[in-house]
């Protein structure tokens, strides 16, 4: 991952007189700076989630940090098919003071809107 990371700090100094609203312009971004990202990207995905894993009867996804939340995913298993492997993906959103971009007024909230389970084969 640090090598990822300097390969976004070294595409970044190809454009020295470019500001980061310049380079993070989404409809101009420089294409290795782009390239870049993207591999980043995989490595912090590589870091939370390594491998596809096989689903059963009982599942739960499990979402923690200073909060839990679970998810029902058994209904995804299929008998017929045990060794089945799947990606997990979650969006999650924060509310309230304690999380960042908080709007005045918000109460704290932990939302889970979407669980999106892949079949990796």
């Amino acid at each position: 991952m640090e090598a990822a990371a300097q390969a976004v700090l070294d595409a970044r100094a190809q454009y020295p007189t470019s500001t980061l609203a310049d380079l993070y312009d989404p409809l101009a971004m420089p294409a290795p700076l782009l390239k870049a990202h993207q591999q980043l990207d995989r490595a912090v995905d590589r870091c939370y989630r390594p491998e596809p894993f096989p689903i059963a009867p009982g599942y739960y996804a499990y979402f923690f940090w200073s909060w839990i939340i679970q998810v029902d995913v058994e209904n995804v298993f299929d008998p017929a098919r045990p060794d089945q492997k799947f990606e997990v993906w979650a969006r999650i959103k924060f509310e309230g003071p304690r999380f960042p971009h908080a709007r005045s007024g918000d109460k704290d909230a932990i939302y889970v809107e979407r669980v999106v389970l892949v079949n990796s084969e």
